[in-house]
Protein backbone atom coordinates (compact mmCIF):
# COMPACT_ATOMS: atom_id res chain seq x y z
CA UNK A 1 0.00 0.00 0.00
CA UNK A 2 2.90 2.28 0.81
CA UNK A 3 4.22 1.96 -2.81
CA UNK A 4 0.86 2.95 -4.46
CA UNK A 5 0.76 6.59 -5.38
CA UNK A 6 -1.74 8.73 -3.70
CA UNK A 7 -4.05 10.17 -6.31
CA UNK A 8 -5.38 12.70 -3.88
CA UNK A 9 -1.98 13.82 -3.11
CA UNK A 10 -1.15 14.09 -6.67
CA UNK A 11 -4.24 16.07 -7.37
CA UNK A 12 -3.52 18.15 -4.44
CA UNK A 13 -0.05 18.85 -5.70
CA UNK A 14 -1.32 19.74 -9.02
CA UNK A 15 -3.76 22.16 -7.49
CA UNK A 16 -1.16 23.76 -5.32
CA UNK A 17 1.34 24.03 -8.06
CA UNK A 18 -1.21 25.45 -10.56
CA UNK A 19 -1.82 28.53 -8.46
CA UNK A 20 -5.15 30.08 -7.71
CA UNK A 21 -8.56 29.22 -9.18
CA UNK A 22 -8.21 31.94 -11.80
CA UNK A 23 -5.52 29.98 -13.54
CA UNK A 24 -7.86 27.04 -14.21
CA UNK A 25 -10.63 28.96 -15.98
CA UNK A 26 -8.53 29.77 -19.08
CA UNK A 27 -7.72 26.10 -19.38
CA UNK A 28 -11.41 25.30 -19.75
CA UNK A 29 -11.78 28.14 -22.34
CA UNK A 30 -8.99 26.71 -24.46
CA UNK A 31 -10.69 23.36 -24.48
CA UNK A 32 -13.94 25.05 -25.70
CA UNK A 33 -12.15 26.83 -28.56
CA UNK A 34 -10.57 23.65 -29.82
CA UNK A 35 -13.96 21.96 -29.87
CA UNK A 36 -15.39 24.85 -31.92
CA UNK A 37 -12.57 24.59 -34.47
CA UNK A 38 -13.35 20.94 -34.98
CA UNK A 39 -17.06 21.73 -35.50
CA UNK A 40 -16.33 24.44 -38.13
CA UNK A 41 -14.08 22.09 -40.05
CA UNK A 42 -16.83 19.46 -40.12
CA UNK A 43 -19.37 21.96 -41.41
CA UNK A 44 -16.94 23.15 -44.10
CA UNK A 45 -16.29 19.55 -45.08
CA UNK A 46 -20.02 18.81 -45.40
CA UNK A 47 -20.68 21.92 -47.46
CA UNK A 48 -17.75 21.11 -49.74
CA UNK A 49 -19.07 17.59 -50.22
CA UNK A 50 -22.52 18.93 -51.10
CA UNK A 51 -21.07 21.36 -53.64
CA UNK A 52 -18.96 18.57 -55.11
CA UNK A 53 -22.02 16.33 -55.50
CA UNK A 54 -23.94 19.14 -57.21
CA UNK A 55 -21.05 19.78 -59.61
CA UNK A 56 -20.73 16.08 -60.38
CA UNK A 57 -24.46 15.75 -61.05
CA UNK A 58 -24.33 18.81 -63.35
CA UNK A 59 -21.33 17.48 -65.23
CA UNK A 60 -22.99 14.10 -65.54
CA UNK A 61 -26.15 15.71 -66.98
CA UNK A 62 -24.12 17.69 -69.49
CA UNK A 63 -22.17 14.62 -70.48
CA UNK A 64 -25.39 12.66 -70.87
CA UNK A 65 -26.86 15.29 -73.19
CA UNK A 66 -23.67 15.25 -75.24
CA UNK A 67 -23.28 11.49 -75.45
CA UNK A 68 -26.99 10.70 -75.88
CA UNK A 69 -28.11 12.72 -78.99
CA UNK A 70 -31.62 13.94 -78.47
CA UNK A 71 -31.18 16.72 -81.11
CA UNK A 72 -32.71 15.99 -84.51
CA UNK A 73 -31.83 18.64 -87.12
CA UNK A 74 -34.35 18.21 -89.88
CA UNK A 75 -35.10 14.70 -88.61
CA UNK A 76 -38.41 12.96 -88.20
CA UNK A 77 -40.21 12.84 -84.85
CA UNK A 78 -39.71 9.84 -82.56
CA UNK A 79 -42.30 7.22 -83.54
CA UNK A 80 -44.98 6.62 -80.95
CA UNK A 81 -47.80 4.18 -80.71
CA UNK A 82 -50.85 6.32 -81.59
CA UNK A 83 -53.14 4.14 -79.45
CA UNK A 84 -51.06 4.05 -76.29
CA UNK A 85 -49.78 7.33 -74.91
CA UNK A 86 -46.76 6.98 -72.66
CA UNK A 87 -47.58 9.36 -69.83
CA UNK A 88 -44.81 7.95 -67.66
CA UNK A 89 -42.09 8.82 -70.17
CA UNK A 90 -40.07 11.81 -68.95
CA UNK A 91 -40.30 14.88 -71.16
CA UNK A 92 -37.13 15.93 -72.96
CA UNK A 93 -36.45 18.39 -75.74
CA UNK A 94 -35.53 17.86 -79.35
CA UNK A 95 -34.57 20.29 -82.09
CA UNK A 96 -35.70 20.49 -85.70
CA UNK A 97 -34.88 22.59 -88.77
CA UNK A 98 -37.62 23.17 -91.32
CA UNK A 99 -39.51 25.49 -93.62
CA UNK A 100 -42.85 26.91 -92.52
CA UNK A 101 -45.56 25.52 -94.81
CA UNK A 102 -48.58 26.43 -92.67
CA UNK A 103 -49.06 28.74 -89.72
CA UNK A 104 -51.90 29.72 -87.42
CA UNK A 105 -51.33 33.05 -85.71
CA UNK A 106 -54.70 32.86 -83.95
CA UNK A 107 -55.47 30.62 -81.00
CA UNK A 108 -54.48 27.82 -80.84
CA UNK A 109 -51.19 29.02 -82.27
CA UNK A 110 -49.17 26.43 -84.17
CA UNK A 111 -47.12 25.93 -87.29
CA UNK A 112 -46.32 23.12 -89.71
CA UNK A 113 -42.76 22.53 -90.88
CA UNK A 114 -41.32 20.71 -93.85
CA UNK A 115 -38.25 19.17 -92.23
CA UNK A 116 -35.34 19.90 -94.55
CA UNK A 117 -33.37 16.69 -94.00
CA UNK A 118 -36.09 14.05 -93.99
CA UNK A 119 -38.64 15.76 -96.22
CA UNK A 120 -41.41 14.91 -93.71
CA UNK A 121 -43.86 17.40 -92.25
CA UNK A 122 -44.65 17.91 -88.56
CA UNK A 123 -46.81 20.32 -86.60
CA UNK A 124 -45.62 22.14 -83.48
CA UNK A 125 -47.61 24.01 -80.86
CA UNK A 126 -47.06 27.53 -79.52
CA UNK A 127 -47.93 28.71 -76.03
CA UNK A 128 -47.18 31.58 -73.69
CA UNK A 129 -43.90 30.02 -72.58
CA UNK A 130 -42.48 29.77 -76.12
CA UNK A 131 -39.62 32.13 -76.81
CA UNK A 132 -39.57 33.50 -80.36
CA UNK A 133 -36.37 35.03 -81.72
CA UNK A 134 -35.09 36.45 -84.99
CA UNK A 135 -31.94 35.23 -86.75
CA UNK A 136 -29.82 37.51 -84.55
CA UNK A 137 -31.23 36.23 -81.24
CA UNK A 138 -33.46 39.19 -80.48
CA UNK A 139 -36.93 38.34 -79.19
CA UNK A 140 -39.77 38.98 -81.64
CA UNK A 141 -43.51 38.41 -81.88
CA UNK A 142 -44.87 35.11 -83.20
CA UNK A 143 -46.78 37.05 -85.87
CA UNK A 144 -43.45 37.92 -87.50
CA UNK A 145 -42.99 34.27 -88.44
CA UNK A 146 -44.41 33.69 -91.93
CA UNK A 147 -44.78 31.09 -94.66
CA UNK A 148 -41.64 30.06 -96.50
CA UNK A 149 -39.25 31.02 -93.70
CA UNK A 150 -36.69 28.52 -92.43
CA UNK A 151 -36.83 28.16 -88.65
CA UNK A 152 -35.25 26.15 -85.85
CA UNK A 153 -37.48 24.83 -83.06
CA UNK A 154 -36.82 23.26 -79.66
CA UNK A 155 -39.81 21.18 -78.62
CA UNK A 156 -41.10 18.59 -76.23
CA UNK A 157 -40.92 15.18 -77.87
CA UNK A 158 -44.16 14.03 -76.25
CA UNK A 159 -46.44 17.03 -76.67
CA UNK A 160 -44.82 18.81 -79.65
CA UNK A 161 -44.97 22.02 -77.61
CA UNK A 162 -42.24 24.46 -78.57
CA UNK A 163 -40.06 26.02 -75.95
CA UNK A 164 -38.01 27.95 -78.49
CA UNK A 165 -38.71 29.13 -82.03
CA UNK A 166 -36.16 31.13 -84.01
CA UNK A 167 -35.46 32.15 -87.57
CA UNK A 168 -32.48 30.15 -88.76
CA UNK A 169 -29.26 32.13 -89.04
CA UNK A 170 -28.01 29.59 -91.58
CA UNK A 171 -30.72 30.41 -94.12
CA UNK A 172 -29.95 33.06 -96.76
CA UNK A 173 -32.67 35.46 -97.90
CA UNK A 174 -32.34 36.93 -101.41
CA UNK A 175 -34.50 40.06 -101.44
CA UNK A 176 -35.74 42.27 -104.30
CA UNK A 177 -34.39 39.97 -106.98
CA UNK A 178 -35.43 40.42 -110.63
CA UNK A 179 -34.14 38.88 -113.85
CA UNK A 180 -34.12 35.53 -112.10
CA UNK A 181 -33.71 32.73 -114.63
CA UNK A 182 -35.83 29.69 -113.75
CA UNK A 183 -35.17 26.53 -115.78
CA UNK A 184 -38.10 24.26 -115.03
CA UNK A 185 -36.73 21.36 -117.09
CA UNK A 186 -33.38 21.35 -115.28
CA UNK A 187 -34.89 22.38 -111.90
CA UNK A 188 -32.38 25.19 -111.53
CA UNK A 189 -32.63 28.85 -110.55
CA UNK A 190 -29.93 31.30 -111.62
CA UNK A 191 -29.44 34.44 -109.53
CA UNK A 192 -26.72 36.56 -111.05
CA UNK A 193 -23.90 34.11 -111.75
CA UNK A 194 -24.93 31.58 -109.10
CA UNK A 195 -26.97 28.49 -109.93
CA UNK A 196 -29.15 26.81 -107.31
CA UNK A 197 -31.57 23.89 -107.37
CA UNK A 198 -35.22 23.60 -106.45
CA UNK A 199 -37.73 20.77 -106.22
CA UNK A 200 -41.44 20.13 -106.27
CA UNK A 201 -41.41 20.82 -102.52
CA UNK A 202 -40.25 24.39 -103.10
CA UNK A 203 -42.96 26.73 -101.84
CA UNK A 204 -44.01 29.45 -104.32
CA UNK A 205 -46.31 32.18 -103.01
CA UNK A 206 -48.05 35.10 -104.66
CA UNK A 207 -49.93 37.36 -102.27
CA UNK A 208 -49.79 34.55 -99.71
CA UNK A 209 -51.38 32.00 -102.03
CA UNK A 210 -49.70 29.07 -103.81
CA UNK A 211 -48.50 29.98 -107.29
CA UNK A 212 -47.10 28.06 -110.25
CA UNK A 213 -43.36 28.49 -110.74
CA UNK A 214 -43.96 28.22 -114.50
CA UNK A 215 -45.75 31.59 -114.47
CA UNK A 216 -42.87 33.55 -112.98
CA UNK A 217 -41.27 35.93 -115.50
CA UNK A 218 -37.89 37.70 -115.39
CA UNK A 219 -39.74 40.98 -114.76
CA UNK A 220 -41.10 39.77 -111.41
CA UNK A 221 -39.47 41.00 -108.22
CA UNK A 222 -38.86 38.05 -105.90
CA UNK A 223 -37.73 37.13 -102.42
CA UNK A 224 -36.03 33.74 -102.36
CA UNK A 225 -35.07 31.74 -99.27
CA UNK A 226 -32.28 29.24 -99.66
CA UNK A 227 -30.48 26.85 -97.39
CA UNK A 228 -27.07 25.78 -98.64
CA UNK A 229 -27.44 25.34 -102.45
CA UNK A 230 -31.21 24.79 -102.58
CA UNK A 231 -34.06 27.28 -102.94
CA UNK A 232 -36.83 26.32 -100.51
CA UNK A 233 -39.30 29.16 -100.99
CA UNK A 234 -40.07 31.93 -103.48
CA UNK A 235 -42.30 34.90 -102.73
CA UNK A 236 -43.45 37.23 -105.51
CA UNK A 237 -43.19 40.75 -104.10
CA UNK A 238 -44.15 42.53 -107.31
CA UNK A 239 -46.01 40.46 -109.89
CA UNK A 240 -46.85 41.10 -113.50
CA UNK A 241 -49.73 41.49 -115.89
CA UNK A 242 -49.87 41.45 -119.68
CA UNK A 243 -50.31 43.90 -122.57
CA UNK A 244 -51.82 42.69 -125.85
CA UNK A 245 -51.67 44.71 -129.07
CA UNK A 246 -54.56 44.38 -131.54
CA UNK A 247 -54.50 45.48 -135.20
CA UNK A 248 -50.70 45.42 -135.18
CA UNK A 249 -50.19 43.21 -138.25
CA UNK A 250 -49.44 46.19 -140.54
CA UNK A 251 -46.76 47.63 -138.26
CA UNK A 252 -43.30 46.95 -139.71
CA UNK A 253 -40.46 46.12 -137.30
CA UNK A 254 -42.57 47.16 -134.34
CA UNK A 255 -41.11 47.58 -130.87
CA UNK A 256 -42.76 48.40 -127.57
CA UNK A 257 -41.16 49.92 -124.47
CA UNK A 258 -42.84 49.38 -121.10
CA UNK A 259 -40.90 51.27 -118.47
CA UNK A 260 -37.29 50.20 -118.92
CA UNK A 261 -38.16 46.96 -120.72
CA UNK A 262 -38.15 46.85 -124.53
CA UNK A 263 -39.86 44.09 -126.54
CA UNK A 264 -39.49 43.35 -130.25
CA UNK A 265 -42.52 42.36 -132.29
CA UNK A 266 -46.20 43.08 -131.84
CA UNK A 267 -47.75 39.62 -132.05
CA UNK A 268 -51.32 39.66 -130.70
CA UNK A 269 -50.94 35.98 -129.82
CA UNK A 270 -47.96 36.73 -127.60
CA UNK A 271 -48.75 39.51 -125.10
CA UNK A 272 -45.81 41.20 -123.40
CA UNK A 273 -45.48 41.01 -119.63
CA UNK A 274 -45.08 44.05 -117.37
CA UNK A 275 -44.78 44.60 -113.64
CA UNK A 276 -47.92 45.60 -111.85
CA UNK A 277 -48.32 49.33 -111.45
CA UNK A 278 -48.50 52.41 -113.69
CA UNK A 279 -46.45 52.39 -116.88
CA UNK A 280 -45.94 54.52 -119.97
CA UNK A 281 -46.11 52.40 -123.13
CA UNK A 282 -44.26 53.59 -126.24
CA UNK A 283 -44.95 51.81 -129.54
CA UNK A 284 -42.66 52.45 -132.50
CA UNK A 285 -42.39 51.00 -135.98
CA UNK A 286 -40.76 51.63 -139.32
CA UNK A 287 -44.03 52.71 -140.91
CA UNK A 288 -45.88 54.41 -138.05
CA UNK A 289 -45.61 57.57 -136.03
CA UNK A 290 -44.59 56.96 -132.41
CA UNK A 291 -47.62 55.98 -130.33
CA UNK A 292 -47.62 56.74 -126.57
CA UNK A 293 -50.18 55.78 -123.95
CA UNK A 294 -50.32 55.24 -120.16
CA UNK A 295 -51.67 52.05 -118.59
CA UNK A 296 -52.14 50.55 -115.14
CA UNK A 297 -51.11 46.89 -114.87
CA UNK A 298 -52.72 44.66 -112.27
CA UNK A 299 -51.48 41.28 -111.22
CA UNK A 300 -52.63 38.60 -113.65
CA UNK A 301 -54.72 40.95 -115.81
CA UNK A 302 -54.33 41.66 -119.55
CA UNK A 303 -54.53 45.20 -120.94
CA UNK A 304 -55.49 45.56 -124.63
CA UNK A 305 -54.02 48.39 -126.73
CA UNK A 306 -55.74 48.83 -130.12
CA UNK A 307 -53.45 50.17 -132.85
CA UNK A 308 -56.26 50.65 -135.38
CA UNK A 309 -56.01 54.41 -135.03
CA UNK A 310 -52.23 54.65 -135.15
CA UNK A 311 -50.90 57.10 -137.74
CA UNK A 312 -49.05 55.38 -140.56
CA UNK A 313 -46.17 57.18 -142.26
CA UNK A 314 -46.45 57.85 -146.01
CA UNK A 315 -43.91 58.27 -148.78
CA UNK A 316 -44.15 59.56 -152.36
CA UNK A 317 -43.56 57.20 -155.31
CA UNK A 318 -42.59 58.67 -158.69
CA UNK A 319 -43.16 56.21 -161.53
CA UNK A 320 -41.43 56.84 -164.86
CA UNK A 321 -42.79 54.48 -167.59
CA UNK A 322 -41.87 54.46 -171.28
CA UNK A 323 -45.50 53.81 -172.19
CA UNK A 324 -47.66 56.56 -170.66
CA UNK A 325 -50.87 54.70 -171.51
CA UNK A 326 -49.99 51.74 -169.29
CA UNK A 327 -52.29 50.81 -166.40
CA UNK A 328 -50.90 50.86 -162.84
CA UNK A 329 -52.17 48.62 -160.05
CA UNK A 330 -50.86 48.73 -156.49
CA UNK A 331 -51.86 45.93 -154.10
CA UNK A 332 -54.46 44.87 -156.67
CA UNK A 333 -56.15 48.27 -156.88
CA UNK A 334 -55.90 50.79 -159.72
CA UNK A 335 -53.64 53.71 -158.95
CA UNK A 336 -53.81 56.99 -160.86
CA UNK A 337 -50.67 59.09 -160.46
CA UNK A 338 -51.14 62.78 -159.86
CA UNK A 339 -48.44 64.61 -161.78
CA UNK A 340 -46.65 61.25 -161.94
CA UNK A 341 -46.66 60.88 -158.12
CA UNK A 342 -48.42 58.33 -155.90
CA UNK A 343 -48.70 58.57 -152.09
CA UNK A 344 -48.18 55.22 -150.34
CA UNK A 345 -47.86 54.03 -146.73
CA UNK A 346 -44.42 52.93 -145.61
CA UNK A 347 -43.90 49.24 -146.21
CA UNK A 348 -43.93 46.66 -148.98
CA UNK A 349 -46.42 46.95 -151.85
CA UNK A 350 -47.17 44.85 -154.91
CA UNK A 351 -46.84 46.87 -158.15
CA UNK A 352 -48.27 45.77 -161.51
CA UNK A 353 -47.86 47.70 -164.80
CA UNK A 354 -49.59 46.40 -167.91
CA UNK A 355 -50.60 47.39 -171.45
CA UNK A 356 -51.96 45.39 -174.36
CA UNK A 357 -49.22 44.19 -176.68
CA UNK A 358 -46.52 44.56 -174.01
CA UNK A 359 -45.07 42.23 -171.41
CA UNK A 360 -46.66 42.92 -167.99
CA UNK A 361 -44.32 44.08 -165.20
CA UNK A 362 -45.08 42.69 -161.73
CA UNK A 363 -42.78 43.35 -158.78
CA UNK A 364 -42.61 44.33 -155.10
CA UNK A 365 -41.65 47.84 -154.12
CA UNK A 366 -40.47 49.04 -150.71
CA UNK A 367 -41.48 52.45 -149.42
CA UNK A 368 -39.10 53.25 -146.58
CA UNK A 369 -38.32 56.91 -147.10
CA UNK A 370 -40.18 60.12 -147.97
CA UNK A 371 -39.42 59.94 -151.72
CA UNK A 372 -38.82 56.98 -154.06
CA UNK A 373 -38.23 57.13 -157.85
CA UNK A 374 -38.76 54.08 -160.07
CA UNK A 375 -38.16 53.81 -163.83
CA UNK A 376 -39.83 51.00 -165.79
CA UNK A 377 -39.59 49.96 -169.45
CA UNK A 378 -42.38 47.96 -171.08
CA UNK A 379 -41.29 45.53 -173.79
CA UNK A 380 -43.56 44.58 -176.64
CA UNK A 381 -45.12 41.20 -176.26
CA UNK A 382 -44.08 39.19 -179.41
CA UNK A 383 -43.55 35.43 -179.80
CA UNK A 384 -40.01 34.08 -179.81
CA UNK A 385 -38.35 30.92 -181.09
CA UNK A 386 -35.10 29.15 -180.20
CA UNK A 387 -32.65 28.65 -183.10
CA UNK A 388 -29.35 26.79 -183.14
CA UNK A 389 -26.40 28.07 -185.20
CA UNK A 390 -23.27 26.03 -185.94
CA UNK A 391 -20.25 26.99 -187.99
CA UNK A 392 -17.29 25.20 -189.50
CA UNK A 393 -14.88 25.90 -188.01
CA UNK A 394 -16.54 26.50 -184.63
CA UNK A 395 -15.96 29.63 -182.59
CA UNK A 396 -17.29 32.22 -185.01
CA UNK A 397 -18.82 35.42 -183.62
CA UNK A 398 -22.62 35.37 -184.10
CA UNK A 399 -24.56 38.62 -184.40
CA UNK A 400 -28.39 38.84 -184.53
CA UNK A 401 -29.79 42.09 -185.84
CA UNK A 402 -26.43 43.70 -185.19
CA UNK A 403 -26.22 42.53 -181.56
CA UNK A 404 -23.54 40.08 -180.49
CA UNK A 405 -25.21 36.87 -179.28
CA UNK A 406 -22.17 34.66 -178.60
CA UNK A 407 -19.77 32.23 -180.25
CA UNK A 408 -20.84 29.22 -182.27
CA UNK A 409 -22.17 26.69 -181.64
CA UNK A 410 -24.97 28.59 -179.91
CA UNK A 411 -28.72 28.34 -179.27
CA UNK A 412 -30.52 31.64 -178.88
CA UNK A 413 -34.08 32.92 -178.63
CA UNK A 414 -35.15 35.45 -181.27
CA UNK A 415 -38.40 37.19 -181.91
CA UNK A 416 -40.63 36.08 -184.77
CA UNK A 417 -40.11 38.00 -187.96
CA UNK A 418 -37.27 38.84 -190.33
CA UNK A 419 -33.89 38.48 -188.63
CA UNK A 420 -30.40 39.26 -189.90
CA UNK A 421 -27.71 36.79 -188.74
CA UNK A 422 -24.00 37.39 -189.34
CA UNK A 423 -21.09 35.02 -188.67
CA UNK A 424 -17.59 36.47 -188.43
CA UNK A 425 -14.21 34.82 -187.87
CA UNK A 426 -10.69 36.15 -188.51
CA UNK A 427 -9.20 34.68 -191.76
CA UNK A 428 -12.65 33.80 -193.04
CA UNK A 429 -15.14 35.72 -195.01
CA UNK A 430 -18.18 37.12 -193.20
CA UNK A 431 -21.24 34.97 -193.69
CA UNK A 432 -24.48 36.98 -193.70
CA UNK A 433 -27.76 35.10 -193.34
CA UNK A 434 -31.29 36.46 -193.66
CA UNK A 435 -33.97 34.30 -192.03
CA UNK A 436 -37.68 34.60 -191.30
CA UNK A 437 -38.59 33.21 -187.90
CA UNK A 438 -42.10 31.85 -187.35
CA UNK A 439 -43.81 28.69 -186.19
CA UNK A 440 -42.81 26.82 -189.39
CA UNK A 441 -39.29 28.12 -189.94
CA UNK A 442 -36.18 25.93 -189.43
CA UNK A 443 -34.65 25.79 -186.00
CA UNK A 444 -31.07 24.78 -186.95
CA UNK A 445 -28.57 26.50 -189.25
CA UNK A 446 -25.11 25.29 -190.36
CA UNK A 447 -22.66 27.78 -191.86
CA UNK A 448 -19.52 26.55 -193.66
CA UNK A 449 -17.10 29.45 -193.54
CA UNK A 450 -14.64 29.93 -196.45
CA UNK A 451 -11.10 31.17 -195.90
CA UNK A 452 -10.56 34.56 -197.44
CA UNK A 453 -7.50 33.39 -199.58
CA UNK A 454 -9.55 30.69 -201.28
CA UNK A 455 -12.10 33.03 -202.76
CA UNK A 456 -12.08 33.06 -206.61
CA UNK A 457 -11.09 36.37 -208.28
CA UNK A 458 -13.94 38.63 -209.12
CA UNK A 459 -13.90 39.88 -212.73
CA UNK A 460 -13.32 43.65 -212.91
CA UNK A 461 -15.90 45.97 -214.32
CA UNK A 462 -13.41 46.91 -217.05
CA UNK A 463 -11.68 43.82 -218.46
CA UNK A 464 -8.60 45.82 -219.41
CA UNK A 465 -8.31 47.46 -215.96
CA UNK A 466 -8.78 44.99 -213.04
CA UNK A 467 -10.21 46.24 -209.77
CA UNK A 468 -7.35 45.90 -207.27
CA UNK A 469 -9.69 46.19 -204.33
CA UNK A 470 -11.24 42.80 -205.21
CA UNK A 471 -7.89 40.93 -205.57
CA UNK A 472 -6.07 39.45 -202.59
CA UNK A 473 -2.59 40.75 -201.91
CA UNK A 474 -0.93 37.43 -202.86
CA UNK A 475 -2.75 37.30 -206.23
CA UNK A 476 -2.03 40.95 -206.78
CA UNK A 477 1.72 40.38 -206.48
CA UNK A 478 1.51 37.37 -208.79
CA UNK A 479 -0.45 39.33 -211.37
CA UNK A 480 2.08 42.15 -211.20
CA UNK A 481 4.88 39.74 -212.04
CA UNK A 482 2.93 38.20 -214.88
CA UNK A 483 2.13 41.61 -216.32
CA UNK A 484 5.77 42.60 -216.14
CA UNK A 485 6.76 39.39 -217.96
CA UNK A 486 4.11 40.06 -220.64
CA UNK A 487 5.45 43.59 -221.10
CA UNK A 488 8.99 42.42 -221.50
CA UNK A 489 7.91 39.73 -223.95
CA UNK A 490 5.92 42.25 -226.01
CA UNK A 491 8.85 44.55 -226.11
Amino acid sequence: MADRPDRTDGLRRSSSSGGSSKGRKPSKGNKSKGHKKKSSFAIFFVITMIIGVVVCVTLFALAYQTLVPDRIIGGSPIPRDPEVEDTTRPAYHEQALGMVTAINHASPQNLTLLLLESGLTDRFNMDDTTTVRNRYGAQIDFREIDLGQIVEVVFDANTRDMSELSLSSHAVIERDRSNVNINVDASTITIGNQVYTFSNRTLVLNRGEPFSINLITPEDVLTLVRYQDKIWSIRIDTGHGFIRFDNAADVINGTVAVGTSVFTGLDPDRPVSALEGSHRVIVEGQNIETYITDVVIRQGETIVIDLANVVFRQGTLELVINEPQASILINGEAAVPVDGLIELDYGTHQLRVERTGFVTISQEIEIAQPFTRLELTLIRDVPVAAIAIETLPAGAHIFVDGTFAGNSPITIEVEHGSRHVLAQMPGYDDWPLHIVVDEQSPRQYFLHLIPTAMLPPVPPADANQPDDSLIPEELESLLDELLNDDTNTTQ
